[in-house]
């Protein structure tokens, strides 16, 4: 895998760059990250993607929100560009937990409430609770008198 890190930095030949790799690819994974204020609301921080593609190969970004470029830049709107590639009818994205985790970063205006909707959201952790029901199925215990017997 590939890291990236976007932030105010990051040139317009990379924010290019990996438009063109999401748009190449239909399956992703992104989960949220929020830092800890102490005795507050836990704040929006990071945003973590990846585009994995049909070689396997991984891009690994991290969209570090808290130092995004200037919002009339033209880096800033290619950030927008690369989310509006992401959330797409055609794109997979497996999220651990709900979609609904990217709302606290609206304020950000990477994207908008209803975007984020538009592509094919598979919370993972709902999967994997249905996995782990499957193959560890609950046993009531019996009692300490009852394995006495026999």
């Amino acid at each position: 895998y590939k890291p990236f890190y976007i932030n105010y930095k990051t040139t317009e030949q990379t924010l290019i760059h990996l438009i063109e790799a999401i748009n190449d690819s239909d399956l992703f994974t992104v989960d949220a990250e929020s830092i800890c204020i102490p005795k507050k609301p836990n704040e929006p921080a990071l945003i973590q993607l990846q585009i994995i593609q049909k070689n396997l190969f991984s891009y690994v970004i991290f969209v570090e929100v808290r130092h995004l470029p200037n919002m009339h830049e033209r880096t800033f709107i290619l950030i927008q560009e690369l989310f509006v590639a992401l959330f797409n009818s055609n794109k997979n994205i497996y999220i651990w937990g709900s979609i609904d985790e990217l709302k606290k970063f609206l304020n950000f205006n990477l994207f908008s409430s209803s975007q984020i909707y538009l592509s094919n959201n598979i919370n993972l952790q709902d999967e994997f609770k249905i996995f782990w029901k499957q193959h560890h199925p609950h046993k009531p215990k019996l009692s300490s008198t009852n394995d006495n017997i026999l």
